[in-house]
């Protein structure tokens, strides 16, 4: 059976550049005149199989099959430590690799705007986060070292708080208020 190949949002040049690329034996950095590296670009296989090592490309980063299954285990884990019964793997598998490709696309993002995250503020995030579940970091540690290593917890955390502010600041650059708006809020607050 042949796989059938889905290319989403791209243009025929990024397209012929992206095969091209593939047959000469993999995606390269050469960039074709048309090739924009600054707009995302996902090329997905649907039909990947377990010995296929990539199962999509975004911009110049992969998602591999081992991370995809890799992330599969965890979900799992998570779900049977919460007492549910995960959904079959294909299910998981597909809803998994569509938030990785926005993960990476969204971590990008934030490299290129230039958002960092430090030491400290994570240890800041993990403290509220402790806080908000009546915790210790301790209690905390431990209740997450039942699903995954610290350190992977902490780099997860790294990442959200990175998306975040990106979100966070693209939402604050998208609102724009008018003085006429203005005016009519301090109209409409001088009549109450």
């Amino acid at each position: 059976e042949r796989t059938r190949m889905q290319f989403p949002r791209l243009s025929t040049s990024v397209l012929a550049f992206l095969l091209s690329s593939l047959c000469l034996g993999g995606i390269g950095h050469a960039q074709s005149p048309e090739f924009d590296p600054a707009s995302p670009t996902t090329v997905y296989v649907p039909g990947a199989q377990p010995g296929a090592s990539i199962v999509a490309v975004v911009n110049d980063d992969i998602i591999t099959w081992r991370e995809l299954n890799s992330e599969l285990a965890r979900a799992q884990r998570e779900l049977r430590a919460q007492n549910i019964e995960p959904p079959p793997d294909d299910v998981i598998r597909q809803q998994l690799l569509e938030r990785l490709i926005t993960d990476r696309i969204l971590e990008q993002e934030a490299d290129r705007a230039g958002i960092r995250v430090s030491s400290e503020q994570i240890d800041a995030a993990i403290g509220r986060i402790a806080e908000e579940n009546d915790l210790s970091v301790a209690e905390l540690r431990t209740a997450v070292e039942e699903t995954m290593p610290w350190s992977t917890y902490r780099n997860e955390l790294e990442r959200q708080i990175r998306i975040n502010r990106l979100r966070e600041e693209n939402v604050d650059a998208s609102i724009v208020i008018t003085e006429g708006e203005i005016d009519a809020f301090l109209a409409e607050q001088d009549s109450q």
